[in-house]
């Protein structure tokens, strides 16, 4: 099957979405509406944010929401090890389905993401990590329950 993702925004701008991912797409090149939703959602952040999907655009590359400004550091790598080892399980042959969960904050910039997620492949079922990360009120960073 395709990969699908259902987004239910709130009136705060926070948002939960489920998804299930059966696919890695690789490499897509982003249109230019994507950059641009980037770079402002880096805008809104703090120096040193990023512009960054909540689900990676290798999952699901037509999606141009939501993009939320966030620490670059989670971005490039915490948030990018999650979306590998997810890539990683897909490619075994897995399905992962799961939900992510953005709080937002004052500032522009959600102060936490909460990822969990499961594959499965046939009757076999792994749990996968649950990423949860909050952001530091005043500072770059973020701590982690994992």
């Amino acid at each position: 099957g395709e990969n699908h993702i259902v987004l239910t925004p709130a009136r705060s701008g926070d948002f939960d979405a489920r998804f299930s991912i059966h696919r890695d797409f690789g490499t897509v090149p982003r249109d230019l509406s994507v950059r641009r939703a980037q770079d402002a959602a880096r805008a809104r952040g703090q120096p040193g944010d990023a512009g960054f999907h909540t689900m990676a655009h290798r999952f699901f590359p037509g999606l141009k929401e939501p993009i939320v400004a966030g620490d670059a550091a989670l971005n490039r790598q915490t948030w990018r090890a999650m979306e590998n080892e997810i890539s990683r399980t897909v490619k075994e042959g897995y399905s992962v389905k799961g939900a992510v969960k953005i709080t937002q904050s004052r500032g522009g910039r959600p102060s936490s993401f909460h990822m969990k997620y499961k594959a499965t492949k046939g009757d076999l079922v792994e749990t996968l990590k649950e990423h949860t990360r909050t952001r530091q009120a005043e500072r770059p960073g973020y701590e982690t329950d994992v």
